[in-house]
């Protein structure tokens, strides 16, 4: 999108998860709904936990919870008030880094992560193809993705999968609000 719908879009994005009161009421509100999207999710990259894995769109570190017994983890979010809650939750586990940046602009060398994980970022990016394209850029084996399927149907996931370059991608679609998708970068 250009100057005026994707900045705008994404500038209106962060506006929202920097509400005090939207940041104070997320766990509360979306607590259950992402644990689900976890559990579906995990047993898919539970098979050969890797040295490391980086969560795009950490938000609250609700995730973060869940594999911290797995490897290093790196979170990531846009919004400063999210990582101020996440780093509450995981200020125990000292292999657990949180950095803000964009998803659009990831601040790490290619290849560099065996897993990297999203979970209901790509509708709230002005352009899920260009986000797509970086999560692949740093990894070096597996990106695992959750969108809304509202927002991004099973057809739209599968086109910009295809138009991304990922050659095998398994879509799982459950009996819940989101789309699921697992790809093998190598």
């Amino acid at each position: 999108m250009g100057e005026l719908g994707g900045v705008s879009h994404k500038k209106r994005i962060m506006m929202l998860y920097e509400e005090p009161e939207y940041v104070k009421t997320y766990d509360r509100r979306y607590y259950k709904i992402q644990l689900a999207k976890y559990e579906t999710l995990l047993p898919y990259l539970n098979h050969n936990p890797p040295n490391w894995i980086l969560d795009v769109g950490v938000g609250t570190g609700l995730f973060l919870e869940k594999i911290e017994q797995w490897a290093m983890i790196v979170g990531v979010d846009i919004s400063l008030n999210m990582l101020r809650i996440a780093k509450k939750r995981v200020k125990n586990y000292s292999h657990i880094e949180l950095i803000l940046a964009d998803a659009d602009y990831l601040p790490f060398k290619e290849n560099i992560f065996p897993i990297v994980t999203t979970f209901t970022l790509l509708q709230n990016v002005p352009n899920p193809l260009e986000t797509i394209k970086e999560l692949f850029r740093v990894s070096d084996k597996l990106v695992a993705i959750t969108v809304l399927k509202k927002k991004i149907n099973a057809l739209s996931l599968k086109k910009l999968l295809k138009k991304s370059g990922v050659k095998k991608f398994n879509i799982i679609e459950r009996k819940s609000e989101d789309i699921f998708a697992i790809c093998n970068v190598t």
